[in-house]
């Protein structure tokens, strides 16, 4: 108390009758939060006759005799802070809650001794900060707060050297958003596996291309376009990569997807390994069936150089040419006079 003495006189006295006109309020207030306590506690878990989930909630004790205390909570994001409770900084102002001075008084260079534990805030208010050297925020009755990732820790905004003589603690209720739980993949499968042709338009024509889904839902293309920048002009140019398909071959705006036609699903689409089982993946993992079998049709093909035509030796022979060499059904979603190229082998 001594401490706050520079105050003059006529300030001390009023601030000692509004803390003493105070009183009978603040324990009005006290037993009210406690009744809405127990009352909010006990709807929530016999509301409707079943429990209620709860965001995952901490009671931490904030003691006024230190100037932070570790709330054990890691928060990111944003985090909700309600408080509660009163301390005593032998101040001119009595019992405090967690806002800190009723009576206007902020904690800064020019106030008492000038050294607070934050700057801006309430005098002796609630205040806090996430990590060792977080920035500090002001949390006075609580709310809802955007933090960074790290360690919550919770303090008493009170004179650095001034905590020697305080007394009591808030208490207050950490409350943590529900961590989103992250989607699980589709469990590995051979029935997940597929081959499909897909047919989009393109001009007058439709281009065909090949999607393979692995066991676990993933998805590679093949496609094929001319490797000249003007169209037709060049070589036969595969073009394979994971996901359902660019179709946009180079100089060449693809319309609209149209439609597709199933050709192998179930384990015979799958991609292997080395011992003959279904594998995920697009990579070397994969030693046969046909995926594998695409791989090394389009690399034979892109040594070959073959030139590209309009309506031979195109996009569309080199989808025909994957199934026959590959030894699956050659099915594709449209008619022959739209699929120029179709039954040529490349």
């Amino acid at each position: 108390m001594g401490r706050h003495a520079v105050r003059s006189s006529a300030g001390w006295l009023t601030c000692r009758r509004l803390t003493s006109m105070r009183r009978p309020v603040r324990t009005t207030r006290r037993l009210l939060a406690a009744i809405s306590a127990v009352t909010l506690t006990t709807t929530s878990l016999v509301f409707g006759g079943a429990a209620t989930a709860l965001a995952p909630t901490t009671t931490v004790t904030v003691p006024a005799t230190q100037p932070w205390t570790d709330s054990s909570v890691d928060v990111s994001g944003s985090v909700t802070l309600q408080a509660s409770g009163t301390i005593n900084v032998g101040g001119p102002e009595g019992d405090l809650g967690p806002a800190g001075s009723q009576a206007g008084c902020v904690a800064g260079p020019s106030t008492f001794s000038g050294q607070w534990v934050a700057y801006g805030a309430p005098c002796w208010s609630l205040i806090g900060r996430v990590g060792e050297g977080g920035q500090l925020f002001a949390i006075g009755n609580g709310g809802t707060f955007p933090v960074p990732s790290g360690r919550l820790y919770l303090g008493v905004d009170d004179e650095v050297a001034a905590f020697g003589d305080n007394s009591g603690s808030w208490t207050v209720q950490v409350i943590t958003p529900e961590p989103v739980p992250t989607p699980k993949p589709p469990e590995p499968s051979p029935a997940n596996c597929r081959i499909n042709v897909h047919a989009a338009l393109i001009f007058a024509y439709r281009h065909l291309y090949i999607v393979y889904t692995d066991p676990s839902g993933g998805t590679y293309h093949y496609e094929a376009y001319p490797s000249g920048w003007i169209f037709p002009s060049g070589t036969v140019k595969p073009a394979h990569g994971p996901g359902p398909s660019s179709v946009t071959p180079v100089g060449i705006p693809a319309i609209s997807i149209l439609k597709k036609s199933v050709v192998e699903t179930g384990s015979k689409a799958c991609g292997k390994d080395a011992n003959g089982k279904p594998v995920s993946g697009f990579g070397s993992q994969v030693a046969a069936g046909p995926h594998r079998c695409f791989l090394d049709q389009s690399t034979r093909i892109e040594q070959a150089q073959i030139p590209y035509e309009l309506k031979k030796r195109n996009s569309n022979a080199y989808v025909y040419t994957l199934l026959n060499n590959c030894g699956l059904e050659k099915k594709k979603p449209t008619s022959d006079r739209q699929t120029p190229g179709w039954g040529e082998l490349l």
